[in-house]
């Protein structure tokens, strides 16, 4: 084929409209043919929801889970042959989520909360044979670019309890799916097509810390969780493993030269990066982009704020210093909007928050960890539903668990 090799996803915004109208075409065929409920299905079965969240698993099984869809929208026919999910970069939008040019064209311009009534996915029924579903919360804001720069630099491991692994998929992550609502926000959320975008640009930003420490081409056993590193990453649906998911293991998709598609090498992240804290990365793959900078005098009005909310690392661990109180114009509200009142709430936190996790004891709604990636009230094991058996999206009187009443 006359396809890039390897594939190289891009920024949705970076697409011509005939490459998003195309897209919108392939997604709407597999709902058609029933392909996209066979892959959506996986992200709330049972046997995957531990692996692959929570856990060391959530980037690789993410990863292989996106790749396998992507690669399923390749083979509808040679008009899509060429198909590469491209991402949202949400850190751009943190602070003017309800303007996103994604929301808008992905069919939820303005921001209503209900069925999906406009746009490419207008009246989709999912797998409950319900409307899709959005509902939009707008206490909850998106982790901008200041803090996802803290993150990429600062976190040198991957981590269990702690590093990026546990700092990205907690907020950053969190925030998009709890903002947008619904079907979003549990673990039925690749019934919405927003899922695709969101999840290539956490998938981006793992890419990203990768390339930043060194970790893209040689496995580093201390930096990772070596003990899940040959885990096999399960992709079942009813206790049977689905036949277009090879079986591999978490380490099989960690290095760059182990996954047949990169990333539009002229990121935007990169310059800033440099512009923020200059040679902290060892580049490799973005390592023409990031050597520019140096030199480079003219920056952008993102840069410049930036830029400007960050001096030197300190030397007493603490990650960053500031110059002055400001208004925090990337991943938070300051204390001066009404709304948030300290750096707890920095990552879309709800006022009230006490452990920083979106939901608090005071919001009259959720009362306790359990709730921190938004969980109902009443959740006994934080899955977003009020006991085990509805833990992924199961309607209510369901015994089997796998979303049917009967």
């Amino acid at each position: 084929t006359g396809c890039s090799q390897p594939r190289v996803r891009r920024e949705w915004t970076q697409l011509t409209d005939s490459e998003k109208s195309l897209f919108y075409e392939a997604v709407n065929l597999m709902k058609s043919n029933g392909l996209y409920l066979r892959y959506s299905r996986l992200h709330w079965d049972t046997s995957n929801v531990g692996f692959a969240h929570g856990n060391a698993g959530f980037f690789p099984w993410h990863r292989e889970y996106l790749f396998q869809f992507e690669s399923a929208l390749r083979r509808l026919g040679s008009k899509y042959e060429c198909i590469t999910l491209p991402f949202w970069r949400w850190e751009a939008d943190a602070g003017r989520e309800s303007s996103s040019t994604v929301l808008t064209d992905f069919g939820s311009n303005p921001l209503k909360s209900g069925c999906v009534k406009s746009g490419p996915f207008a009246g989709w029924k999912t797998s409950t044979n319900t409307c899709l579903n959005r509902t939009f919360d707008s206490s909850v804001f998106f982790v901008g670019e200041s803090r996802i720069i803290e993150f990429l630099v600062a976190d040198t491991q991957y981590g269990s309890t702690s590093g990026f692994r546990v700092d990205l998929e907690s907020a950053p992550h969190a925030a998009v799916h709890n903002y947008v609502g619904s079907h979003m926000s549990s673990m039925r959320s690749a019934e919405d097509p927003l899922f695709w975008v969101h999840h290539a640009n956490v998938d981006r930003l793992w890419y990203i810390w990768s390339d930043c420490h060194g970790y893209s081409t040689a496995l580093n056993t201390g930096v990772f969780d070596s003990s899940h590193l040959s885990d096999v990453m399960p992709f079942s649906y009813r206790g049977t493993r689905d036949s277009y998911f090879p079986s591999k293991r978490n380490r099989d998709v960690i290095l760059f030269s182990s996954i047949p598609y990169s990333y539009s090498v002229n990121d935007p992240l990169i310059p800033l990066i440099e512009k923020v804290l200059p040679k902290r990365c060892t580049w490799n793959y973005f390592k023409s982009v990031a050597g520019t900078t140096t030199t480079t005098t003219t920056i952008t009005t993102t840069e410049k704020r930036v830029v400007s909310e960050y001096v030197d690392l300190s030397e007493d661990n603490e990650l960053f210093t500031q110059k002055r109180s400001y208004y925090d114009y990337d991943y938070d509200y300051s204390d001066r909007d009404g709304h948030h009142s300290d750096d707890r709430h920095r990552n879309g936190y709800e006022q009230g928050d006490s452990d920083g996790y979106g939901y608090s004891d005071r919001d009259g709604h959720h009362s306790d960890d359990r709730h921190r990636n938004g969980y109902e009230q009443g959740d006994s094991d934080g899955y977003g539903y009020s006991d085990d058996r509805h833990r992924n999206g199961y309607e209510q009187g369901d015994s089997d668990g796998y979303g049917y009443s009967d």
